[in-house]
């Protein structure tokens, strides 16, 4: 019941996140909050960030369509080299993540709180 804010995607491309690369993540696993979360009132001052996310507009505050602000993702691979792998995915999905909060608080002049905050997390795991 406490977590009915959040929710989870599992190896959903972010469609909707402006991309920081010509590469778009798709993590395995990622959670953030559901449309839901946010008053009509906070939702009104995001509209102008988000425009119409149902077509498809891009947004750096959206990774899915209906995933605000993630903040988890989890990436598993096998092979060789799966852990470098998994880390370099979630370095990428959560630089998005993170550059999402930062301009949210660059947007009200808020930049400072922010600043060397845990922001964004997650989890690599190898098959061994």
């Amino acid at each position: 019941k406490h977590l009915k804010h959040l929710v989870e995607s599992v190896n959903e491309g972010w469609n909707n996140s402006i991309p920081f690369t010509s590469t778009r993540p798709q993590p395995d696993y990622s959670v953030g909050f559901r449309r839901e979360a946010f008053t009509d009132d906070q939702l009104i001052k995001q509209s102008p960030f988000i425009g119409d996310f149902i077509t498809g507009d891009q947004s750096l505050f959206m990774a899915t369509y209906y995933m605000y602000f993630p903040f988890l993702t989890c990436e598993v691979k096998c092979g060789a080299a799966a852990l470098d792998i998994a880390d370099r995915q979630n370095a990428h999905s959560m630089t998005l993540a993170v550059r999402a909060i930062v301009e949210l608080f660059r947007a009200v002049k808020r930049a400072g709180e922010v600043h060397r905050q845990l922001l964004a997390f997650s989890i690599s795991h190898d098959h061994k």
